[in-house]
């Protein structure tokens, strides 16, 4: 390579480094030349010879001008911290070219950079750094989805946990076995979602508060209550009252006619008529307890047995479901509820269908309530 050509392609590159691309082997691996491309711009890295892809300060010129120019730096230039620094402070990314298990990837400085850009930088962290409280909180206060890759240690860290369970409620399952029984932090999660009782420890499945809540916020969580508070009336009524399936979780007592004993206690606490109680109270509507209609002066069984009453109450009754439905599914579901309540037969059976009835909107008689 004689020096006048060699002057002509430096030329070239000085006025657009793109020529470099275009230029002869001998040209790319010369210092000054691809010093002068790379200076313009770091991807003119990748046209350089791989001997000058060794060359610190090469790399590092082109790396300072495109953190991308990292990628066709050489396995040893990707572990220097200098390079590394330079890289990952303009982009997180960066630390992806970073050797596994490699300094840098346990360069706190490094990875606490990256980390502070975006949390998935933590995925790239050495298994070390995933246990460093600083950095996988600052993870986590940007997605919950960080604890996932949190050491087993801080998984069992309580304020990083609740930090990540109040974003989601996903994030109970990666929390350790110990949180899991942490009450605040399940509470934190059923009220998002309540079928994260699932992750629940068994301690917390069969408190009432817990499980309340969860199925307050949706019926089926219901399924992951404990034994006892299935058999617990107050909360399957609860589920009951948002969809009608919530019976079919509800303990075998309480399928055999255990209902029917927890309403004749509550129609007494509420002193009203059985066929009033069933129309307002049991399904879901809202009326007053006869103490507070006494000092308001009104008529409670009279009103409350009125059909305007018990459909426009807003009480979230599962009945209330019923309309639009067509007859077929609401005499299903009347028959069912019948006979979750143990009743069957009789004058009980009739003031449960003629309750049912007085909120749907259809007025046919279904075939299996004929002679009762």
């Amino acid at each position: 390579m004689s020096d006048a050509e060699r002057a002509a392609v430096f030329l070239a590159v000085k006025r657009d480094w793109r020529a470099l691309k275009v230029a002869s082997a001998a040209h790319k691996d010369d210092r000054k030349i691809v010093f002068e491309a790379v200076m313009q711009d770091g991807g003119a890295l990748q046209y350089a010879s791989v001997s000058l892809k060794s060359d610190r300060e090469v790399v590092f010129t082109a790396v300072k001008n495109q953190w991308r120019a990292l990628e066709d730096a050489s396995a040893e230039l990707k572990a220097d911290r200098k390079v590394m620094l330079t890289a990952v402070k303009q982009n997180w990314l960066a630390l992806r070219y970073a050797a596994d298990g490699g300094m840098i990837t346990g360069d706190r400085e490094i990875v606490l950079e990256a980390v502070k850009q975006d949390w998935k930088a933590l995925e790239y962290a050495s298994s070390t750094l995933k246990g460093d409280r600083e950095i996988v909180l600052t993870a986590v206060k940007q997605s919950w989805k960080a604890l996932e890759d949190a050491s087993d240690g801080l998984k069992s860290d309580r304020v990083i946990v609740l930090a990540a369970v109040k974003q989601s409620w996903r994030a109970l399952e990666d929390a350790s076995k110990t949180l899991k029984d942490d009450r605040e932090i399940v509470l934190a999660a059923v009220k998002q979602h309540g079928p994260a009782l699932k992750y629940a420890s068994a301690k917390l499945k069969a408190d009432l508060e817990v499980v309340l809540a969860a199925v307050k916020q949706e019926w089926r969580a219901l399924e992951y209550a404990s034994a006892g508070l299935k058999a617990e009336a107050r909360i399957v009524l609860e589920a009951a009252r948002q969809d009608w399936r919530a019976l079919d979780l509800a303990a075998p007592a309480l399928r055999k006619g255990g209902l029917a004993a927890y309403a004749q206690k509550r129609q007494k606490l509420f002193g009203v008529p059985p066929r009033v109680f069933m129309r307002t109270i049991l399904v879901g509507a809202q009326f007053p307890s006869a103490r507070s209609a006494r000092s308001s002066g009104q008529g409670g069984a009279e009103e409350a047995g009125g059909r305007s009453n018990s459909s426009s109450s807003g009480g979230g009754s599962v009945l209330q479901k019923l309309n639009g439905h067509g007859v077929h599914f609401a005499a299903q579901l009347k028959k069912r509820i019948a006979d979750f309540a143990g009743v069957q037969w009789g004058e009980g059976h009739r003031t449960i269908l003629l309750a049912l009835g007085n909120i749907t909107k259809h007025k046919a008689k279904p075939k299996w309530q004929k002679g009762v």
